[in-house]
């Protein structure tokens, strides 16, 4: 392990320490990290977009590969949105928002104690004022906020569960983005089911759907902008 950390400092001057990743674990979606060489901690800068967002992969969640998802749904966000986002992290999306659009507010929610602290530091150096980073239990913290326009739930492993949650909480004509890994073969049966979660939430809901990548064999990571009427 070691033999490959100092090789990969060698051949990459950008490089300043190298671990192995174990793979996220726990409800903070937290990377499990082994140092194999280099000095410093694992905290470190992403950009994209004209952003800025400090991070630390050993301490709080962050997907850098979203990187179009979020400058897409910031293209959809008209002036004055209300946008809540159920699993915020270090808040990239509501940092991105923020940067390329004119919210009234986006609340950036995190169990994680962490990401609240990097978030409000990456809505600092960012110039966001109207990003609000918050912890605490989505499901509950919502019912604590304005109803909004527009809702982000990006935890793609059980998202579907805090649906009916945010529906209730979204205004009439408001868009929920939601990502959900799916067998490719059960998405049909999946997407009839959400249509069932809106009637039973008293609305109807329009749903576009994309495959974003591929997960697995059988399975990939979807992205769906679910609308209220």
């Amino acid at each position: 392990g070691r033999a490959i950390g100092e090789a990969l400092l060698k051949v990459n001057s950008n490089l300043r320490i190298v671990f192995r990743d174990h793979g996220v674990k726990g409800d903070f979606r937290i990377r499990d990290l082994e140092l194999l060489d280099g000095t410093g901690t694992s905290e470190t800068v992403h950009r994209e977009f004209g952003v800025s967002l400090r991070t630390d992969p050993s301490k709080v969640y962050f997907n850098p590969r979203l990187s179009s998802e979020r400058s897409r749904i910031a293209n959809l966000v008209r002036d004055g949105e209300v946008i809540i986002d159920m699993f915020g992290g270090v808040a990239p999306f509501g940092t991105v928002i923020c940067h390329l659009a004119h919210p009234s507010a986006v609340y950036s929610i995190d169990l994680n104690p962490e990401a609240e602290r990097f978030a409000r530091i990456n809505a600092e150096r960012n110039h966001a004022p109207s990003l609000h980073p918050m912890t605490g239990d989505s499901s509950q913290v919502v019912f604590s906020l304005p109803k909004a326009d527009r809702i982000i739930m990006n935890l793609p492993q059980i998202a579907d569960r805090f649906l009916p949650t945010a529906l209730g909480r979204l205004n009439p004509g408001g868009t929920v983005h939601m990502y959900k890994i799916l067998e490719r073969e059960d998405l049909d049966g999946f997407l009839r089911g959400i249509e069932g979660m809106g009637v039973d939430a008293g609305c109807q809901v329009g749903i576009v759907c994309k495959e974003l990548k591929t997960y697995s064999p059988t399975m990939s990571v979807y992205a769906l902008d679910i609308t209220r009427s």
